[in-house]
């Protein structure tokens, strides 16, 4: 029997080596709330006595007290003291939606009436609801202490959450919906009541173990290596020729990882097979589950929903760790084992699809190390663009006077940060370049965020807010609408980001024929994003190529982006 396929992602959950306890740093200085920032009710936090104090007031949704800087994977300790007859909570890898805080939230659970106790339990705030609470898990729940000081751990790595209270197991959750956000601490709205309960949290620690991102291993322009005699099309990758089912191998042999996907299958549900005798899909009725090849049911579905066979786009995920798998169909648990098999020393992951099947994107998830190259002093010969001594004697507005003279920019310019002023039009370089590196440091606002740096003002490298955004040919890092960055590694809006970029022009013959596209390297955040691709065309708006060289355009496209830092070196 062909089963119709699915998805594919990785990422190494192993458990990361946590660094000592002096290596944690404290979010909470014991004195003020600097580096916090009030989102959503009207509940109060002040600091008593070396620690925060939440109260609450009546009419008020939930507050949260959040940290300004975002974290991603982390260590993280508190302790808490609460009113039995107020509901709170920790928030982590969080993010503000239109006025309200959403994301994982670590509950406190005092709920003295009911005994319910699960605190340290894992819900998703204004989303999914509960995602591990602890009803099966009496000795976390023993562990609480009410009206006491209680002392929380929580280690977030990857797409693996665990918790611990008053130093026992409590939740453990393989979810990647969110994987970096701020972390906030709850007071729960109260309705009508008017004497104000009370929360207190103190000793908050926590220890940066770096991130994890998507990687994608299809790039919508050329063709995998493990997925040779298929096609690509239209910026998808189709895996079956018309009533040839195909089954291929990707490289590498992976026992724990993290993989998502978008997919078409409009004849079918999608399979993935892995560790040589497990398999995990989409469900023989459409509702998803987890079935070992013998035939054995390893895990019904969770929710019941049929995934029904048509056209729709879907974004699919799969997480195994140790013999825990778990499948997610656009954020939402379909399927959950503890009881996967094979081979303990790796497995080959294999995809098997059917008719019609087409994927538009592929992704792993991998730890990565985003670290910003900022304030980066220019290689020798180099010239400084933009800095606080370079003035605009580098730039004039795109296109130059109607006279035919430079015209002078109409952004901003203070202490070498050039803002966009949105309608003043782009700016270019004077000077025209073929071979180069070039250093560039950006901030984009909390809004679309949208410039690029269009190299010979024929390629462009697209800026845009893209934190916390799914894979996107446009998305920040993206050679526009050709090719996407390998991984998103964005920062929040405001933040400062580096893009180090070097850049081989196309080769011409005499006749103006061209012998060899352009190729280029984007670094950004420290992180390669396109590792010396070819550039078989002008992107976007460029204008057509040329074997003349061009100037560097920054682009106004009507967000006020800042720039600083820039320098070329010609090679």
């Amino acid at each position: 029997m062909i089963r119709p396929m699915c998805f594919l992602l990785l990422c190494l959950v192993a458990t990361p080596s946590i660094s000592s306890a002096q290596d944690a740093q404290p979010l909470f200085d014991g004195k003020t709330l600097n580096g916090w920032s009030t989102r959503g009710g009207k509940a109060t936090y002040a600091v008593e006595g070396g620690v925060i104090v939440g109260r609450s007031v009546p009419h008020s949704r939930n507050t949260f007290l959040c940290t300004n800087q975002h974290y991603s994977d982390f260590d993280l300790s508190y302790e808490f003291k609460v009113d039995p007859e107020l509901n709170s909570g920790v928030q982590i890898r969080s993010h503000e939606v239109d006025g309200h805080v959403a994301g994982y939230q670590i509950e406190i659970d005092p709920d003295e009436k009911r005994k319910r106790y699960w605190t340290a339990g894992i819900y998703d705030e204004s989303r999914r609801g509960w995602l591990d609470d602890l009803k099966d898990n009496a000795p976390a729940r023993e562990a609480f202490k009410p009206r006491e000081w209680n002392r929380v751990r929580v280690l977030a790595v990857g797409s693996h959450i665990r918790t611990w209270i008053n130093g026992v197991p409590a939740a453990d959750l393989l979810d990647s919906l969110m994987l970096s956000g701020f972390i906030g601490l709850q007071v729960h709205g109260v309705g009508g009541r008017t004497d104000p309960l009370e929360i207190r949290w103190r000793n908050i620690t926590l220890i940066d173990l770096g991130a994890h991102r998507w990687r994608s291993l299809f790039d919508g322009i050329s063709l995998p290596s493990w997925a040779a005699g298929q096609a690509v099309r239209g910026g998808r990758l189709l895996l079956a020729a018309k009533d040839k089912p195909l089954s291929f191998e990707l490289p590498g042999e992976y026992r724990d990882f993290t993989l998502r996907a978008s997919f078409r299958s409009p004849r079918g549900a999608p399979t993935l097979d892995f560790r040589s005798v497990s398999t995990l899909w989409g469900g023989r009725d459409g509702t998803g589950g987890v079935w070992a090849k013998s035939g054995e049911t390893l895990a019904p579905t969770v929710s019941g929903k049929p995934i029904p066979a048509n056209d729709q786009e879907r974004s699919v995920t799969v997480t195994t760790l140790g013999r825990r798998g778990v499948v997610h169909v656009g954020g939402q648990r379909i399927a959950a084992t503890d009881a996967l098999v094979g081979d303990d020393s790796g497995a080959q992951v294999k995809l098997a699809a059917g008719d019609g099947l087409d994927l538009g994107q592929l992704h792993l998830l991998q730890p990565v190390k985003i670290a910003p190259t900022l304030g980066l002093p220019p290689v020798s010969g180099a010239r400084v663009l933009l800095g606080p001594e370079s003035g605009w004697k580098h730039f004039s507005k795109s296109g130059g006077s109607k006279s035919g003279g430079d015209q002078a920019p109409g952004w901003s310019l203070n202490d070498g940060v050039a803002e966009v002023v949105p309608g003043q039009g782009s700016i270019e370089t004077k000077e025209s370049y073929d071979d180069f590196q070039m250093h560039v440091e950006f901030s984009v606002p909390a809004d679309q965020g949208n410039s690029g740096v269009y190299i010979q003002r024929r390629y462009e490298v697209q800026i845009l807010n893209s934190y916390n955004m799914n894979d996107d040919p446009s998305n920040c890092g993206s050679l526009y609408r050709l090719r996407r960055p390998d991984i998103n590694v964005s920062l929040p809006p405001h933040e400062w980001q580096s893009y180090d970029i070097t850049f081989t022009a196309p080769r011409w013959d005499e006749a103006g024929a061209k012998t060899e596209n352009a190729r280029i390297t984007v670094v950004h955040n420290g992180v390669i994003i396109h590792d010396d691709v070819e550039v078989s065309r002008k992107t976007g708006a460029g204008k057509p190529e040329a074997a003349s060289a061009g100037p560097i355009l920054l682009q106004d496209h009507g967000n006020r982006i800042r720039y600083r830092n820039v320098w070329i070196a010609r090679r």
